[in-house]
């Protein structure tokens, strides 16, 4: 595997692991650092990649920043809209031109998608047991969940790493 492609893998699987591990408050308290780590790796890959940005094949990526982008001109209130649109728009450009990377060599693929499957495993690990334990150690203890006190106990939805029974659905899918 190319140094580059391996570089690009190495970053999306710690991005993995950190959507998969860490709760969401822990996103947002750490998000600075989170886009200062991507901004980065992507610096490091475009100069490894001699600054690819624009070429046809990001065309979809480019207009749909763009499309989500004009939302912000037609907000109530602007500000907001303009501070959504650059959480997702940032960390979605850095990881779509990480991503590249990996899909040019078959090993790196492989390596992310073995890094995803276990990172789901764990979770769902953890998941069922919560459920046995009839408990969640980490929203006991260490990260405050508004949610827990609803979705704990005998009849209670796991919520596992993902802070939310909705959010563990959707990440697990």
């Amino acid at each position: 595997m190319q140094a580059r492609a391996r570089f690009s893998v190495i970053i999306i699987a710690i991005l993995f692991i950190w959507i998969s591990f860490f709760p969401s408050p822990l996103h947002h308290k750490y998000h600075l650092i989170v886009k200062a780590a991507l901004f980065a790796a992507l610096l490091a890959h475009l100069i490894v990649n001699r600054g690819r940005l624009f070429e046809m094949r990001d065309l979809p990526l480019w207009f749909f920043l763009g499309a989500i982008g004009i939302n912000v001109l037609f907000a109530q209130q602007k500000q907001a809209a303009l501070g959504i649109y650059l959480d997702l728009a940032i960390p979605m450009f850095a990881v779509y031109y990480l991503v590249s990377g990996i899909f040019s060599s078959g090993p790196g693929f492989n390596i992310l998608v073995s890094v995803i499957s276990v990172s789901s495993f764990l979770v769902a690990l953890v998941g069922i047991l919560e459920q046995l334990a009839g408990a969640n150690i980490i929203y006991e203890r260490y990260v405050s969940n508004p949610y827990y006190s609803r979705h704990i106990g005998e009849f209670g939805r796991i919520m596992s790493t993902q802070l939310n029974p909705s959010a563990l659905g959707s990440y697990l899918l």
